[in-house]
């Protein structure tokens, strides 16, 4: 099980679609997608204790531009505690704090370069 993370735009487009089987084509509804990214669920407890379960796992709405400065602490907390993160590795290898930093720095630098997306978090 994991978390796919979306940071989109608030508001839908309008975009045109071919059927690849027919060529008829239509318009449909749907946001911008800025970024994506996929984590394991296995991290949930150690992103708990840095304080940012709740944006990144129910975070849904919430504007990527505000959620930048807990990120950044979060983060800079881990980069300077690692043992006491560490500890909520998973076992399985499956959820690791080396695999946990890099995610959450890719997160921190993608809300920065979309302030105006909305958080979208599938679970």
């Amino acid at each position: 099980m994991s978390l796919d993370l979306y940071l989109e735009s608030k508001e839908m487009r309008e975009v045109e679609c071919a059927c690849p089987e027919c060529g008829h084509s239509h318009k449909k509804m749907e946001k911008t997608i800025y970024y994506t990214s996929n984590i394991t669920h296995n991290l949930t407890a150690m992103f708990n204790a840095a304080g940012v379960y709740q944006i990144l796992w129910r975070g849904d709405g919430l504007m990527a531009g505000e959620q930048v400065e807990k990120l950044e602490k979060a983060l800079k907390e881990m980069k300077e505690n690692p043992e006491k993160f560490k500890r909520y590795d998973s076992p399985n290898g499956w959820g690791l704090y080396v695999h946990a930093v890099p995610w959450l720095a890719e997160v921190v630098q993608a809300c920065k370069d979309y302030p105006e997306a909305v958080f979208y978090c599938s679970r």
